[in-house]
């Protein structure tokens, strides 16, 4: 049986941490995980701890550079796009709203404020188990 050759992912994405409600914090990593595993089938991914960490240094020194006290959020997106050396940047909500919950996924060329990809997704009645398999399928269409 030969193996079918399967496309190498070459665009790089920044996925960026995740929002989700005070209530799922400690699913973050499980949720992020299966983001990413559906992503990693299109995309080079970059995420978790090294994306959060230069998202925080960014925006500081932007807050910082600027008289506002808030960074202006595009030019922040794009500093995080480049230090990742990327073009895409993925965001993900997560809200739990009467017993159900709502994701949303949207994957934008930050330089050219295009959306490649955006979808949300009305999870009635799920738990956690079924919200981190619909984040999967959700990330690798």
């Amino acid at each position: 049986k030969v193996a079918k050759p399967t496309k190498v992912p070459t665009e790089r994405l920044v996925l960026m941490p995740l929002r989700v409600g005070e209530e799922d914090k400690t699913l973050e990593g499980a949720m992020e995980t299966a983001l990413v595993q559906g992503l990693q089938q299109n995309y080079v991914v970059f995420s978790g701890e090294q994306v959060a960490q230069k998202a925080r240094e960014i925006f500081l020194k932007e807050s910082r550079n600027t008289a506002k006290k808030e960074c202006d959020e595009t030019r922040c997106m794009q500093g995080i796009a480049e230090a990742f050396q990327a073009e895409l940047i993925a965001t993900t909500n997560v809200t739990k709203r009467d017993g159900g919950y709502f994701l949303a996924l949207s994957i934008r060329n930050i330089f050219d404020n295009k959306v490649v990809y955006s979808n949300s997704v009305a999870c009635k009645g799920c738990d956690t188990f079924q919200v981190v398999d619909k984040l999967k399928e959700l990330s690798s269409q």
